[in-house]
């Protein structure tokens, strides 16, 4: 497969971005989401809290978790009423879990 120039221009137009863009620090991020999280801990059933990259890296992101016993709401089921909204939420990961959410069930992973 041939490389055009065109490829290589937006490659090298892309690192020269990334390279001299801001970078935002864990704790900026932190601020960002302390909001989202305390509203998140409002709700019943639902528990959220930041946590940090499992590399290492300084990326900090929101872990939620939620009670299906106190919601009635499956993890499947929750997964895909989230993709269905007005604004679609689509998860990246689960923890824990696999991704086939088909039935309105998520499998556990031993």
């Amino acid at each position: 497969m041939k490389v055009g120039k065109e490829g290589i221009l937006g490659l090298t137009c892309a690192i020269e971005h990334y390279l001299t863009a801001t970078k935002e620090s864990g704790a900026e991020m932190v601020a960002k989401m302390t909001p989202f999280i305390d509203a998140l801990n409002t709700l019943n059933g639902v528990t959220a809290r930041v946590v940090w990259d499992s590399a290492g890296r300084d990326i900090a992101r929101t872990e939620i978790k939620f009670d299906e016993a106190t919601t009635g709401v499956g993890t499947g089921d929750l997964v895909n009423k989230l993709k269905q909204g007005e604004y679609a939420i689509y998860l990246p990961w689960l923890q824990g879990q696999r991704r086939d959410y088909r039935g309105g069930r998520a499998q556990r992973e031993c």
